[in-house]
Formats: structure tokens, sequence, C-alpha cells
């Protein structure tokens, strides 16, 4: 009798152990599949290209007007995105769903201007491109896009 007792305590831990150990593996996976984290994960990085070609245009912006026409563009794409970050978690749950799919279009247009901004840059500054490792003779492979 007291072998059966014992049984049905050790059953009866086993069971409470195995909610317990899945609550946390669960809790990192919503976290790791939560958009918010990947939206400002990608904001952060475009944030890097924005502050080093802010510094750019306080060197020489008046140089260079097409290039601080597009850097003060891209910032006001950047700043827009991460506004719509900050109203995630306000948002209703139907809101949350369309979500997604406006962040991807809003990324999309914010790659494209950073590329265009890419293509200014290396035109405008090729010494710090090759700096970077990359040959000056790919600079002119790449046109500018509109």
């Amino acid at each position: 009798m007291i072998a059966l007792a014992f049984i049905t305590f050790a059953a009866s831990a086993q069971q409470q152990q195995t909610p317990a150990k899945q609550a946390p593996a669960n809790e990192q996976q919503n976290r790791q599949y939560n958009p918010k984290d990947e939206w400002t994960k990608q904001y952060n990085a475009w944030k890097e290209q924005i502050d080093k070609y802010n510094a750019k245009v306080k060197e020489a912006g008046d140089k260079y007007p097409d290039f601080t026409k597009e850097v003060s563009s891209f910032n006001q794409m950047i700043t827009g995105y991460n506004e719509k970050i900050a109203r995630y978690d306000a948002a209703t749950a139907e809101e949350k769903a369309k979500y997604n799919d406006m962040m991807k279009s809003d990324a999309q247009k914010i790659k494209d201007e950073q590329a265009k901004l890419k293509a200014m840059y290396e035109k405008n500054w090729p010494k710090a491109a090759e700096q970077k490792g990359q040959p000056a003779g790919k600079k002119d492979a790449q046109p500018e896009q509109k």
C-alpha cells in the first residue's frame, strides 16, 4: 500500500512539473514571433543609417541639395514607421491584424528610398564606399534609382 501511495505521489509530481516546464518555452516562442520586435530591429538598422547620412548632410549638405532632400524624406519615413510601432500595443485586435500588411508595405517603400540614398551616397562620397571594402568601379555599375 505504501508503494501504491509512492507511485501515485510520484506520478502527480511529474504531471505538475511538465506544464511548468512547457510554459516558459511557449513564452519564448511567443516573444520570438512578436512582429513588433522585428519591426523595431528593422527601425534600429535604418536609424543607424540615417545618423550616418545626417552627419554627411551637416558636413556638406549645401553642396548636395538632392541628397539633403532625400535624407530628409528617408528620415520622415522611418520616423513615421517608428510611430506606427509605438501605436501597435494600443491597437485593437482587428487593427493588429492589418498592421502586418501595412508595415510590410511601409518597409518596402523605405527600402526603396534606402537604396536610392545609398546610390547617392556612393556617388557623392566614393572614398567612403571604398573604405568599406567596395571597389570604386562597382559604384558606377549601380544606376541611381528615382
